[in-house]
């Protein structure tokens, strides 16, 4: 029993990050407020580089890798739909940003945005933050509807990334 009281001792002084205590802030994009979308940001994934590929060399009946081409996953999110559905309207606002009325692509300036991440500590402060440029949404809002149950729909919405800061 003496051994269990301190484990439990030792797990109660770990400050482990949980994954509910974050932020994400979306741009000001037009009339469209980002905070005010934000809030609706049910859940985020992204990450920072990784080695999409290898390089490969040749030594006589011997081969080595080496780290390739790096790039950065689309970041994911998904929304809670409002009603009014201020959110959809907002991503396909963005969405125009990206083309123009003739069907031509705008210069990525027109579109590309900064987003944040903030990771928080169970007394609520910042312990991480992340500043996402080059961020623009890939997909506009895809609906799942059905009469099975009474969720709360949801907006699943991925984005390209560029860069990835951490600081």
């Amino acid at each position: 029993m003496i051994l269990g009281s301190v484990v439990d001792d030792f797990r109660r002084s770990w400050e482990l990050q949980r994954n509910y205590m974050w932020e994400a802030i979306f741009p000001t994009i037009g009339l469209y407020d980002g905070i005010a979308i934000s809030k609706y940001c049910q859940d985020v994934k992204f990450g920072d580089y990784g080695i999409a590929e290898l390089s490969q060399k040749r030594y006589g009946a011997y081969r080595a890798k080496y780290a390739g081409m790096m790039e950065i996953p689309n970041m994911t999110a998904t929304f809670l739909k409002p009603s009014p559905d201020l959110v959809s309207a907002y991503f396909y606002y963005w969405k125009s940003l990206i083309t123009t009325d003739r069907g031509y692509f705008n210069v990525k300036f027109a579109y590309a945005r900064t987003a944040y991440i903030y990771i928080y500590n169970t007394a609520g402060k910042a312990t991480e933050r992340f500043k996402l440029m080059g961020v623009f949404p890939k997909t506009v809002p895809n609906y799942d509807l059905n009469y099975v149950g009474e969720d709360i729909t949801r907006l699943p919405i991925e984005f390209n990334v560029d860069r990835i800061y951490k600081y």
